[in-house]
């Protein structure tokens, strides 16, 4: 949930991941000289993502942002983030009253993901809870300037969602990430912690790790029961899952008698820089749901960062890439059996993990560099700003 005002970045001051406040008043922080970080406060905080008290806080923020922002000088372009529908809805209403051109940014199927992940006897109750946002995101996709998103079928889902023409101004442009690399400290502790776990370059396992949030929007239920599998047979495959979450309790005792699987808990960023390039497979074991089999999740681009092919059960857009650049494979969800399968092909040819590897590292040098999709988006948001500045509305 953010926007950027022409150098200024607007945002809440509450902390998602960590579920308490940055600040606990709206607070203007100077960054440099030409820009200013806005912390929009709202004092009722949440500890669920999913949760009334969350509802509550967005919506507040979004009225924090309509009162605010009459108090400053009209900005020449607004580059808002999707979520929230509220504060999209916000910042596109103030964008047609004050002609300023507003891009939303598609960055999560809200309000449709809370439907999909409802039990099926509560879809129509929360589907039916979920009609003001989508009324605000059907207004706010209707009134922007331009749609940007992850990928395309972002913002197609956009157009869809308003009936809104597509324009040669709606673009996409992928997650992305940077690839800057730990102290030479930090990288000998790093080093260090993983040793001591017996994790090392000299080791003849194959090392398939996660790195990410122990949450049930990942099917590791699946990839335990294979794990079992290469334990029976004996064969030097080792699964290190990195991350702490809601459900690393249930996946822990799944995996109990697995002595080919080690969860380590939260690590810090240079033990994941280090773990991932001391892997051979990087795992993304996503739940299918509508959001992920649209994108390409960030957790895959850093494992193309550090030159891992990537084994994962998502279909759709990434299953896709996986097999049109070579750099991976896609298991079915919920069958162990295909997921042994697939991950025996890998492991058992060094020469294809290696070529695979070679051109994950490629892909992300040439798609999804941050300096490159960043670089393009902000070229993008000039050329916005410029057209529309000329007559008020692009060319």
């Amino acid at each position: 949930m953010s926007l950027g005002l022409s150098g200024n970045r607007w945002t809440s001051s509450f902390d998602h991941i960590n579920k308490n406040f940055h600040v606990k008043s709206n607070k203007e922080i100077h960054i440099q000289s030409n820009y200013r970080l806005f912390l929009m406060h709202s004092p009722i905080p949440y500890k669920k993502n999913v949760s009334l008290s969350r509802l509550l806080n967005h919506w507040q923020i979004a009225h924090v942002f309509e009162r605010e922002i009459r108090k400053k000088m009209s900005p020449d372009v607004i580059l808002c983030c999707m979520p929230t529908p509220e504060l999209a809805d916000s910042a596109t209403t103030y964008g047609q009253l004050n002609k300023t051109p507003v891009i939303l940014d598609l960055r999560d199927m809200w309000p449709d993901i809370f439907i999909d992940v409802s039990p099926s006897i509560l879809k129509p109750f929360v589907s039916l809870a979920m009609t003001p946002y989508r009324l605000y995101l059907k207004r706010a996709c209707k009134k922007a300037t331009a749609l940007s998103g992850i990928t395309k079928e972002f913002i197609h889902w956009g157009q869809r969602l308003s009936n809104r023409e597509p324009s040669e101004w709606d673009q996409h442009f992928w997650l992305a990430h940077t690839s800057k690399k730990p102290s030479d400290e930090e990288l000998l502790k790093a080093k260090t912690y993983w040793k001591n776990l017996d994790i090392t370059e000299s080791s003849d396992d194959i090392v398939v790790s996660m790195i990410g949030t122990m949450s049930s929007k990942f099917d590791l239920e699946t990839v335990i029961k294979g794990a079992r599998q290469f334990q029976e047979r004996n064969e030097k495959v080792r699964f290190v899952f990195a991350g702490a979450g809601d459900q690393l309790s249930h996946f822990k005792r799944m995996a109990e008698g697995c002595s080919n699987i080690l969860f380590t808990g939260w690590v810090g960023f240079p033990e994941g820089y280090v773990l991932a390039r001391l892997s051979h497979i990087s795992l993304a074991p996503y739940r299918n749901r509508r959001d992920f089999l649209a994108s390409i999740p960030t957790k895959v681009i850093e494992s193309f960062s550090a030159g891992l092919p990537v084994i994962s059960s998502l279909q759709g857009k990434l299953a896709s890439l996986l097999k049109d650049k070579g750099v991976g494979v896609t298991f079915r969800s919920g069958d162990p059996e295909d997921f042994y399968n697939q991950l025996t092909q890998l492991a058992n040819n060094k020469e294809v993990l290696s070529s695979m590897g070679c051109r994950a590292s490629s892909l992300f040098e040439n798609e999804f560099r941050a300096d490159k999709v960043y670089g393009a988006m902000a070229d993008y948001i000039e050329k916005i700003a410029e057209s529309f500045k000329r007559d008020g509305r692009l060319h």
